[in-house]
Order: structure tokens, then C-alpha cells, then sequence
């Protein structure tokens, strides 16, 4: 999700590298620090409905579309980097997929490691010891996204990794089967669909945690069902590669209004539907606010990533402010860190106030990513012969 730029050490040291491009879109790094702050204030919400009403309760409920804005930033970022590279003749499986497991993988490890460390221990004294190693491979490995039942466990909201982990993977056939035949883009969210739910069917009778287990399911939580929002970013890609001389921001901001508005829009439609009408209920798991989530939402988002990069307007001059940009860069390591042990850890022992804790996980996520998460990318791009790259997106 970052972009790249790559130092060739030698020559013969590294081949097949993918030519990653120059562009660094500041605003979208920014955009990532507005995404963060919404999933803190969805998880974390101070609007109480007896006090502020239930709409407004329900509005902020629904910023989990930070999600969505993810997913879509995503499919644009690889799509955009990785075009001639997906489509060419030299294009490197090996390269690729390891400078997307290098991406996301390393910091995963150590923070789900420490968070299995306790369990690890308990069921060590407990006699459960082979369960909680059984429940920590299908986390550190990534597999909890396909179990219903295990979905929040260990870093709970780590579930979407695996969605984007799949998108990555994917993304090379996506991108070159749109390539060769463009109206494919509107057909392959149908047959990632049709999959997903053929694994529902073949895995009916398996019941392991939940595998694979319900329509339901396979919508809101995979990326069979999220396919969606990924491609809507790989247009945006496709569409902006065509027009590289609109990429200066010039003035104006008719997408940007548009894409804000649509996206008020979105969460005011999820904010009434609710779900089953439970307070803690989602407008997303409504069978209409799947659509909204999955396909206007996105949409919503497009407008929007297209404004911040083709017009010049005081959001895009603001979020491309350096100390946004440092948040933008942390974001990463905030979203698996923002609910956990290390939250947790805050509110027991240092404080429990709303802006205090959001203020010190946000400098906690800045710590980790120069500490540790970008010096270790480094570090193993470099030690695996993958790229020796300088990181900014």
C-alpha cells in the first residue's frame, strides 16, 4: 500500500523487480489517517444515544465504512503501481508476493505473538495447550478470516487482513484478465461471489468454527463477498492511468464536494437501516445496507480519492500536511494496536480519557512504525533480495 521507490544495489542483485511508479499521492496518505480516526470513533463512540439521540448515535456507528475506504485505496495503490508490471512479459510471482507479505506479515507476527503469549500460557497450566496453538496457526497464519467463529479472536480486528491478503493475491489475474478484456470488471465481483458462495455449499457439512458457513458470511466478511470495493480502487487506477496529465491538482473541487456529500449520503442510508434494530447493530448487515456498504459506499469513496488527487482544495492541502502524512504512514500500526492489549493496557493504567487515549495511541503507532515496522521492511526486502526501497505510501 505503499509507494516505493526502489534502490537498485546491483545490477545482478536484484531481477524482476517491479517497476513500482514515481507518483506519491500525499493526499491519499492523509486519507488513510482520516480513515484511521474514523474506526477508532466507530469502535470507541462518545455520542451516547440517550444523551445525542439515536440517529447520531447511529451515524457515527456506521464509520466502519473506514473499511471500505481502505479496501478502495488498496485496489487503486496495487493497480496503479503494478499495471506494467501485471500485464507485462517480466512480471515476478516471487518478487510480488513477498513485497506484499513483507508489507503486512511482519508486524502482524510480533503483535498477534504477544497477544497469544497470556493464552499460550493459561493453556499451558490449563492442559488446553494444543487448542490455543491450534487457535494462534489459524491466526498468525492469517486463516481466521474464513471461520465465522474465530473472527475476532487474538487482534480482532485483524479478520480484514485476511480479506486484503486475498486482494493482493488476486490482483495480478484481476488486473491482467481486465486488461485483456475490459467488461470483465463488472463480471468478476459476480464470480468471486458465485465462488464464495459455492464454498458455502461445499463446506455445509464440515462445521469447524464456523467455515466458510453462511451467505452471510461470505458477504460481510470476505473477500468473495468485498470484491467490490477493491475493483471500484482498480478502476480509479485504470481510469486516472489514462489522464496523467490531470494529476496535478488544479483548482476546483466538484469531485471532492461530490465524493463528501455521497459519502454522507452512505452513512446516513446505513445509519437508518441499523441492521436487526439492536443499539450495537450495523445499517451494513441490513440485506439493503450490504448494497450500500458494498457498492455505493465505494463509489462514495472513488469520488472522493479522485478529488484529492486531481483538484487542489483545502482537504487535499490539509491532509497532505507532514504531520498528517506521519499519522497516514502509522495507520497500519494503529489499526492493530487501537483495539488489543495495548489499549487495553492504556485505560487500566494510564488514563481513560476518550481524546488522551486516541492521542497516545496515535503517537505509540507513530513509534512503531519508524521504530520497527519500517526499518524491519527494510531490512527484509534487503536480506531476501526483494528491493532496497525507501517507503512513503
Amino acid at each position: 500500500m505503499r509507494n516505493t521507490t526502489v534502490d537498485i544495489q546491483s545490477a545482478g542483485e536484484l531481477q524482476n523487480v517491479a517497476p513500482i511508479a514515481a507518483n506519491y499521492f500525499a493526499p491519499l496518505t492523509g486519507f488513510r489517517a482520516l480513515a484511521m480516526f474514523m474506526v477508532y470513533i466507530c469502535h470507541y463512540e462518545t455520542f451516547i444515544p440517550e444523551s445525542w439521540g439515536w440517529f447520531p448515535f447511529s451515524f457515527v456507528h456506521e464509520f466502519h465504512i473506514s473499511l471500505v475506504m481502505f479496501f478502495v485505496l488498496s485496489g487503486f495503490l496495487i493497480t496503479y503501481r503494478y499495471f506494467d508490471w501485471f500485464v507485462g512479459k517480466n512480471f515476478s510471482l516471487r518478487s510480488y508476493a513477498a513485497n506484499r507479505v513483507i508489507r503486512i506479515y511482519p508486524l502482524w507476527f510480533i503483535l498477534t505473538t504477544l497477544t497469544f503469549i497470556p493464552l499460550l500460557l493459561e493453556g499451558f497450566r490449563s492442559g488446553t495447550l494444543i487448542n490455543k496453538l491450534g487457535l494462534y496457526f489459524l491466526n498468525i497464519t492469517l486463516l481466521k478470516g474464513f471461520f465465522h467463529d474465530l473472527l475476532f479472536t487474538g487482534i480482532g480486528q485483524g479478520w480484514s487482513l485476511t480479506v486484503e491478503e486475498c486482494f493482493y493475491f488476486a490482483a495480478p489475474l484481476i488486473v491482467w484478465m481486465i486488461f485483456r478484456k475490459k467488461n470483465l470488471i463488472w463480471v468478476i465481483p459476480f464470480a468471486l461471489l458465485a465462488i464464495g458462495l459455492g464454498l458455502v455449499l461445499l463446506c455445509s457439512g464440515v462445521h469447524y468454527y464456523g467455515l466458510m458457513d453462511s451467505p452471510f458470511f461470505v458477504i460481510a466478511f470476505t473477500f468473495f463477498g468485498r470484491s467490490t470495493e477493491f475493483l471500484v480502487g482498480v478502476q480509479i487506477a485504470l481510469w486516472l492511468r489514462n489522464r496523467k496529465e490531470k494529476l496535478s491538482g488544479v483548482p476546483g473541487r466538484r469531485k471532492t464536494t461530490t465524493g463528501i456529500v455521497f459519502m454522507i449520503i452512505c452513512l446516513t442510508m446505513l445509519a437508518c437501516l441499523r441492521g436487526d434494530g439492536t443499539v450495537y447493530s450495523k445499517g451494513a448487515y441490513h440485506p439493503a445496507g450490504m448494497f450500500v456498504n458494498t457498492v455505493l459506499t465505494p463509489i462514495a469513496i472513488a469520488f472522493f480519492m479522485i478529488g484529492l488527487i486531481t483538484e487542489n482544495t483545502f482537504i487535499s492541502r490539509l491532509l497532505s500536511n507532514k504531520t498528517v502524512q506521519l499519522m497516514g504512514k502509522s495507520s497500519y500500526a494503529f489499526y492493530l494496536i487501537h483495539v488489543g492489549f495495548i489499549h487495553e493496557f492504556i485505560i487500566a493504567h494510564i488514563t481513560k480519557n476518550y481524546l488522551f487515549r486516541l492521542g497516545l495511541l496515535t503517537a505509540i503507532s507513530i513509534f512503531i512504525f519508524q521504530v520497527i515496522e519500517y526499518p524491519l521492511s527494510k531490512w527484509l526486502k534487503k536480506k531476501f533480495k526483494v528491493a532496497s526501497i525507501r517507503e512513503s505510501i
